[in-house]
């Protein structure tokens, strides 16, 4: 029975290993600025990449998001390629009234959520 285990765990060990990776690849964290403490929300990625843990770049903190027109390029860059990870969406407006929507919710303590 042992030596039976002995040769399986290469391949359990292996198939736990591609797993990990394969999840590193697929899933994320969203790291939200709090007025005391951060808060940390896991989403599934919808393109895969090493990157684990993100901040959105329009995120403020407890501050309005400010408006989209007034993103420096270099902020308006970053805000698009997280809004691709985050969200799947390339139209960087469309991404921008979805997260302050969701500040909104947050703010008057509304029960929904969004992704």
């Amino acid at each position: 029975m042992a030596t039976a285990f002995a040769a399986l765990w290469p391949a359990a060990g292996g198939a736990v290993l591609a797993l990990a990776g394969a999840s590193l690849l697929f899933v994320g964290v969203e790291r939200r600025i709090g007025e005391h403490d951060d808060d940390y929300s896991p989403f599934l990625k919808q393109q895969p990449t090493l990157a684990t843990i993100y901040l959105n770049p329009a995120d403020c903190g407890m501050c309005e998001i400010p408006a989209f027109e007034d993103f420096p390029a270099e902020r308006l860059a970053a805000f698009a390629a997280f809004c691709a990870v985050r969200f799947g969406i390339a139209e960087t407006r469309v991404c921008h009234a979805i997260v302050r929507e969701r500040q909104l919710m947050e703010s008057e303590g509304a029960g929904g959520t969004l992704p």
